[in-house]
């Protein structure tokens, strides 16, 4: 099975300037660019005819010249290991490319467009931390403000004047009055030397937290030269333009975790939205999972993990992944017996050594069949197949790393024998799984074919300081943040489209 199968950008501002407030100078980060607005006439999505005839995971990755679309400074939803930004990763050339499905265009995310698609709806990713570093992704582009012209931050900062009144702070009503009174002004130019009021720039500034509430909520401040801040409910600024800031836009979540760290939601509450994480490395019931404490792992292959098995009914859509964790030493049990293990310890027992293939397999199996047989469960289950690693030179834990700094191109790579078995498995089982019959919804979310073009974008020693002792030191298997994995976030959208159009 061969796993493979070329211009359309997202608009964005100018980059940004220095933001000075508060006696503090804020610099826009390098490589920061933002989204235009959703109706660009550069975003063509597909006919409802090409909907069902565009495979959307056979193609290239194209040069993206501008990308990326938030950084290690605008989302703090970035895991350390991810930020190859703050290691000092040099080169950039691996956030300028986008993927081109052969046989049509795959539009770029918008986050007002997605979040449309969801609102009223619920996310679940359902596996390990690849799932993870997909959800951060996913929250990071999220996070992005929206460019808006100067009249309509006049007539925001109008309406605001107004609250601020009503709620008897005559103080900041009258410095919002000022302000939106220089962005209306026909003698204020942004090309203007001498504008009548300080620049923009020097006006507006994102935080957050304490002091909020002043103007009923916000995470943002107006400042007019040395005048006290105050901040601006619903309003946040990310980027200053020529004749444009950004703001509003930005979706912020409230977060929630249980006590053990098994489930995380973000809520949306402005777009009645939420998504979840269970983590679930195997998918399948197991015992304890500490790698520290020198044994393998317990594998209950035919049970279910009732973390997320229990909850999935409440969702909308799931995404279900799982893949790395099963090259670890494990002991293999069906029906609570033990019927064998990887990497045992015990080599001259009579303990039958089985492959990581057996446990994926099983695992996708009784995964699908709770999904089959939960009560209640209406939604859809999106299968994301295996992302596979790049370590070359050697084994993970025999020096191997990921140094390049561009993509393969089809012709240049293959899956190698045991990720094409992983991802076989999954091709195979979704299909099973499909003929239950059972009125669940599975459908195909292919990272494998473009993922295996992607050498360039594993953090590899830039998930961590110079000389810091980690299990795996080099990382060939998570992705940077930026980076290509905010392209699956472009898939999930279009799939979530084609549900929509297709209900």
């Amino acid at each position: 099975m061969n796993p493979y199968g070329k211009s359309q950008t997202r608009k964005k501002t100018r980059k940004a300037a220095p933001i000075a407030a508060l006696a503090l100078l804020l610099t826009i980060p390098l490589y920061l660019s933002f989204t235009g607005d959703s109706s660009s006439s550069h975003q063509t999505f597909p006919s409802r005819a090409e909907l069902h005839q565009c495979d959307l995971f056979s193609g290239e990755w194209v040069p993206n010249p501008d990308g990326p679309y938030y950084t290690n400074e605008t989302c703090n939803a970035i895991q350390e290991h991810q930020n190859c930004m703050r290691f000092g990763r040099p080169d950039t050339g691996y956030l300028k490319w986008r993927w081109k499905p052969d046989a049509c265009e795959l539009p770029l995310f918008q986050p007002d467009r997605f979040l449309k698609l969801v609102r009223g709806k619920s996310l679940a990713f359902v596996g390990d931390s690849v799932a993870r570093n997909h959800m951060q992704s996913l929250l990071c582009l999220l996070s992005k403000p929206k460019p808006t012209k100067l009249t309509s931050l006049h007539h925001r900062l109008s309406d605001l004047s107004t609250t601020a009144a009503n709620n008897s702070n005559p103080r900041s009503s009258n410095l919002l009055r000022s302000i939106s009174a220089t962005c209306s002004s026909s003698a204020y130019s942004p090309h203007s030397a001498t504008p009548p009021l300080p620049p923009l720039a020097s006006r507006f500034v994102e935080i957050g937290g304490e002091g909020a509430a002043e103007l009923g909520g916000g995470a943002a401040v107006a400042v007019v030269g040395d005048d006290a801040a105050f901040p601006i409910p619903g309003v946040e600024i990310g980027a200053i333009g020529d004749d444009e800031v950004a703001i509003e836009g930005v979706a912020h979540p409230i977060e929630w975790s249980d006590p053990l760290g098994k489930q995380i939601q973000y809520h949306y509450k402005e777009h009645d939205f939420n998504i979840s994480i269970f983590w679930t490395p195997f998918l399948v019931k197991t015992g304890i999972l500490d790698p520290s404490l020198g044994r393998p792992f317990d594998l209950y292959l035919d049970e279910f993990d009732d973390t997320w098995s229990n909850q999935i009914a409440q969702f909308h859509y799931v995404i279900i992944s799982a893949g790395h964790w099963f090259f670890r030493p494990s002991y293999f049990h069906l029906q609570r017996r033990l019927h064998g293990c990887l990497y045992c310890p015990e080599p001259d027992s009579n303990i039958t050594h089985l492959t990581p293939a057996f446990a994926h397999r099983w695992a996708f199996r009784t995964a699908f069949r709770a999904i089959n047989g939960a009560a209640g469960y209406k939604g859809v289950t999106f299968v994301r197949t295996f992302a596979p690693s790049h370590f070359e030179g050697g084994a993970w834990d025999k020096g191997g790393n990921c140094l390049r700094t561009k993509p393969f191109t089809r012709n240049e790579t293959s899956l190698d024998e045991k990720a094409l078995e992983f991802y076989t498995i999954q091709l195979e089982e979704l299909g099973i799984a499909r003929t239950q019959n059972r009125g669940r919804r599975f459908v195909l979310f292919d990272t494998t074919k473009p993922m295996v073009l992607r050498p360039d974008g594993h953090p590899s020693i830039y998930g961590h300081l110079p000389g810091a002792k980690l299990v795996m030191s080099n990382d060939c298997v998570h992705w940077c943040l930026p980076g290509p994995i905010d392209a699956w976030s472009d898939f999930l959208q279009e799939l979530l489209r084609r549900e929509v159009v297709g209900n």
